[in-house]
């Protein structure tokens, strides 16, 4: 079977990065509405932020099939808008003056081996950890610690997800090379018919090729 034109692409919905950058924009329109007010200026632009994550990763993998620079791209603005939602959750801690727990915090280690991938599951472990505590941890200072935490995790493997995409842009090109490749080979199998063609021609009705004088 030939290879195709378009190579795949679209399947962002399978994508660990897609995901994750999803389940974070669910979780901070939720943190917003509790504990940002919609008069706070931050509370729009931690909406968005989170939006752009996961749409820019989407709309790169839709577009891959045509241009592996759109996808680069696209992946590469997912990562900025992910990041800057990051520096507004610390912000927001600083604010507050709660306390930004470290990567080893018992409660963040519970939660990344929980592999939380839904809203539910992790208003559980929110919800767990506040229980664990006596009630005695700000709610918000549980799911602000825990967001970055699934930010942190999003952004490494975006930015993982980014230098693959650059290196199969490297080595093997976008679209304008592989329509190229492609269109050669379609040639080279076209002059390969031919040969043989000719060659089934001079032959004898014997099978045996004739001398030409």
């Amino acid at each position: 079977m030939s290879e195709n034109l378009l190579p795949k692409h679209g399947g962002y919905k399978n994508l660990l990065t897609y995901q994750l950058a999803e389940l974070i924009f669910d979780i901070t329109v939720l943190f917003c509405e509790k504990f940002v007010p919609v008069s706070d200026r931050t509370n729009d632009q931690m909406v968005q932020s989170g939006r752009s994550g996961f749409q820019n990763i989407a709309e790169g993998s839709v577009d891959s099939g045509v241009s592996k620079k759109s996808e680069i791209k696209l992946t590469g603005i997912a990562i900025g808008c992910m990041d800057e939602l990051a520096k507004d959750y610390v912000k927001y801690l600083k604010r507050k003056k709660l306390e930004e727990w470290p990567p080893e915090y018992p409660a963040l280690a519970d939660l990344k081996a929980r592999h939380v991938k839904s809203l539910e599951a992790f208003r559980g472990w929110t919800k767990d950890v506040w229980t664990a505590s006596g009630k005695t941890l700000p709610p918000d200072q549980i799911a602000a610690n825990g967001t970055l935490t699934l930010l942190n995790l999003a952004l490494h493997l975006t930015r993982k997800q980014l230098a693959s995409l650059e290196k199969s842009f490297l080595e093997e090109g976008g679209i304008t090379e592989r329509m190229y490749r492609l269109r050669r080979e379609a040639r080279e199998r076209e002059g390969e018919t031919r040969t043989h063609g000719q060659t089934r021609t001079n032959t004898d009705g014997h099978g045996q090729r004739r001398t030409w004088r």
